[in-house]
């Protein structure tokens, strides 16, 4: 779903006919009158981050284990390829259950998600 300026645009959206129906019917209860609901909001505070919150010091033990998955993945890389252009492997997929060492996560998770392609095709 699209929102510009007030206006809904439905897109890839599995229950379209059914929220649009559903909408049309209490649009048609109010015979355009202008309705302004009086919800209120409670206040809330936001918590920071998660990755901030839990991962402000890491210790030396969690460094160690960090820089042992990294030496892994840059193991891989050397004879797999990096990117998009990585061979998928059944290693690479170990690599993966081990954990993602957080120095390459935003990458790998750009490629693996297939966000990559709408970064590239952005620019």
């Amino acid at each position: 779903m699209i929102i510009q300026a007030g206006t809904f645009i439905f897109t890839n959206f599995d229950d379209r006919e059914f929220v649009l129906k559903k909408l049309s019917d209490l649009l048609s209860q109010y015979n355009n009158e202008t309705v302004h609901p009086s919800i209120e909001v409670p206040s809330m505070t936001l918590s920071p981050p998660l990755y901030i919150q839990y991962n402000q010091n890491p210790t030396e033990e969690y460094q160690q284990l960090e820089n042992i998955k990294e030496t892994a993945w840059v193991n891989h890389f050397s004879v797999y390829g990096q990117g998009v252009i990585m061979y998928r492997t059944n290693e690479l997929y170990e690599l993966i259950f081990q954990g993602i060492p957080d120095s390459l996560r935003n990458e790998l998770w750009l490629i693996f998600s297939g966000a990559i392609h709408d970064v590239c095709i952005r620019k």
